[in-house]
């Protein structure tokens, strides 16, 4: 989505991208990919094994990317690029290539919390930029696999991010979706990839 206002995602599987992007453009396969949008939301929706990065939100403001499945994507899980005021809570991201959260490109002003984290390849997560939320302020931080019972996490990256509340991820069923797509068209490759996924356990 380019330049878009108040559009959502909703309850979407989107899996198996491996198109070859358009010559000269930055898209590479991303599951989701939003730029120069504001007050979008991606919710409730799997995105799996995509050849790139998972969710990618650039140049965009005020978005949601809330209870999704990310896993099993070459790339990133969720990328923030330049971005400012996205909210990253209730996510599930296991397994991808590169990290579950990786913030950079000057993106300040987020805030990401209550997202299972679990064994992504590159590291959890990265926060390049500083200026982000990692726990809600008052009690709830993410959850970590693996996690070494210390009382802070400390975010990677030369933002020195921290998640003053973290807990232990715990494995349960792999998260199931219906496909529906709400105020937008997205172009969808299927191919199933469930590969030992890890969620969400009630706090």
């Amino acid at each position: 989505m380019h330049s878009s206002r108040g559009v959502e995602v909703v309850r979407c599987e989107v899996t198996g991208n491996g198109a070859s992007p358009p010559a000269g453009t930055a898209y590479m396969h991303s599951g989701v990919f939003l730029t120069s949008t504001q007050a979008c939301r991606v919710r409730d929706s799997v995105v799996v094994g995509n050849t790139g990065t998972g969710i990618r939100v650039a140049a965009s403001a005020d978005t949601e990317v809330v209870g999704n499945n990310v896993s099993a994507n070459a790339g990133n899980g969720v990328w923030l690029l330049g971005s400012t005021g996205v909210t990253v809570v209730g996510n599930t991201l296991t397994r991808n290539g590169l990290y579950g959260v990786a913030v950079e490109a000057d993106s300040t002003g987020n805030s990401i919390y209550d997202n299972v984290f679990v064994w992504n390849q590159a590291g959890n997560a990265l926060d390049a930029c500083g200026d982000n939320r990692w726990d809600d302020g008052t009690r709830t931080g993410n959850m970590w696999a693996p996690y070494d019972g210390r009382a802070k996490y400390i975010i990677p990256g030369p933002g020195h991010a921290v998640d003053n509340f973290p807990r232990p991820a715990t494995p349960v069923s792999p998260v199931a979706a219906a496909l529906t797509v709400s105020g937008s068209v997205v172009v969808l490759v299927v191919l199933p990839v469930m590969l030992g996924l890890w969620g969400r356990r009630d706090s």
